[in-house]
């Protein structure tokens, strides 16, 4: 029969011949015929296979290049790969080293999680602090040309009574109106979003409080602007023209929260369909979505326009939507969607639910008066409350699962 020597590479550091001693180095029991010799392929003693086992696996990631570095891990610790990888090589390790390994191995795990985290909360700040730079870009743009409308009006007008009453010049103050509260209002809930990041160092929190800070203000002296434009605007016109423009800007605001309502009800359910988890979110949003319609339906009948006709159109602008990614409101991380599956599409599908019912609830309340829409006012509160809750049942669900799975 050949003899194969062990190849020096597969030797540790003070690795001892098999020769050298008739005694495992760590139980101490004599070998024989049932007790056979080995050697740690970590600090090379001689032990019994009662004092080590093939623990120790040597691999290339699948994942990884044909000339990547080789990896190592204890099998069945935290850490280890869950799938064999193709080129891989078992060793034998003793107990002692063993337990070392392990060690290592699990603090490599926590600080890896430690710097994903860190990762995460950056790249959140950096994903919330582009949407409200848009958002600014957007108030930076509209206001000016909201305050030239009212200027305007106020040069050529010369008096009240003779301020323009064409339906197209109250559509556009309208609109001017309507997306410059939605704008504020978007901003309002975007800063917001910052405070619910959780940051776990000293340079996160300063990060954090600065930029909430400079938002802060931000909103403050555009808010301030633009409410005393409006009360430029109140000051000179008749009060049949400001409640024609009312009424146009209360049309537009319960058809957006009908269409917004709808396609983030459709979302949820995209979602609970392809990730398999139960519609909750989507039943939550479709009992909104009704009385939001109720109140649309109304609206539309007072401003004689066709019901179905504006069902088609709704029908066809959410359509569209979908179609499109950068358009929808539920957009989950895809490396967090590998890395966590359902629970994770689920949590975050019940987060932006919560944080979009209250942009419409909020968008709403800023162009109407509290008497308007007062059921759908009603519905979205109700709703937003639902999915705190929620919310607040899966973060315990899953410190629990945290803490079963430590202990």
């Amino acid at each position: 029969m050949k003899n194969f020597s062990l190849p020096d590479w597969q030797k540790g550091t003070f690795y001892l011949p098999k020769g050298a001693t008739d005694f495992c180095q760590l139980c101490e029991q004599k070998f024989g015929l049932l007790k056979q010799k080995h050697n740690c392929r970590v600090c090379g003693r001689v032990i019994c296979a009662v004092c080590s086992a093939e623990n120790l696996i040597l691999y290339v990631p699948d994942d990884g290049e044909q000339d990547s570095d080789p990896h190592w891990a204890i099998i069945k610790v935290k850490g280890c790969p869950e799938v064999e990888p193709n080129l891989c090589l078992y060793q034998r390790v003793c107990g002692s080293c063993q337990a070392q390994l392990e060690d290592i191995q699990l603090e490599q795990v926590t600080q890896a999680v430690v710097e994903e985290e860190q990762q995460d909360i950056f790249s959140s700040i950096k994903q919330v602090y582009e949407k409200i730079s848009a958002t600014q870009s957007k108030v930076d743009t509209q206001l000016p040309k909201y305050q030239e409308l009212i200027e305007g009006l106020e040069i050529s007008a010369g008096s009240p009574k003779y301020l323009p009453q064409a339906r197209s010049n109250m559509q556009m103050l309208a609109k001017a109106q309507a997306d410059l509260s939605d704008h504020l209002t978007r901003l309002v809930v975007e800063v917001s979003s910052l405070k619910r990041l959780q940051p776990s160092t000293a340079a996160q929190l300063k990060l954090l409080k600065g930029l909430l800070r400079a938002k802060y203000e931000f909103y403050q002296e555009n808010m301030f602007q633009f409410r005393d434009l409006r009360r430029r605007l109140e000051a000179m016109t008749p009060t049949e023209v400001l409640n024609e423009i009312q009424a146009i800007v209360d049309h537009q605001a319960i058809n957006s929260a009908y269409i917004s309502t709808k396609q983030l009800g459709l979302e949820a359910l995209l979602l609970a369909d392809k990730h398999q988890f139960p519609p909750r979110i989507a039943q939550v949003l479709a009992t909104v979505e009704g009385v939001v319609m109720e109140e649309l339906q109304i609206s539309i009948q007072e401003h004689r326009e066709d019901w179905e006709q504006h069902q088609l159109q709704v029908q066809e602008f959410v359509k569209r939507c979908l179609q499109g990614s950068s358009h929808r409101f539920v957009r989950p991380s895809r490396r967090l969607t590998k890395a966590h599956g359902t629970k994770y599409v689920s949590q975050f599908l019940t987060e932006r639910s919560e944080i979009v019912v209250t942009q419409i609830y909020l968008q709403l309340c800023a162009k109407c008066v509290d008497k308007k829409f007062r059921k759908t006012k009603e519905s979205l509160q109700a709703a937003q409350l639902q999915l705190v809750e929620n919310q607040e049942k899966g973060q315990r669900s899953t410190t629990v699962g945290t803490e079963s799975t430590t202990s």
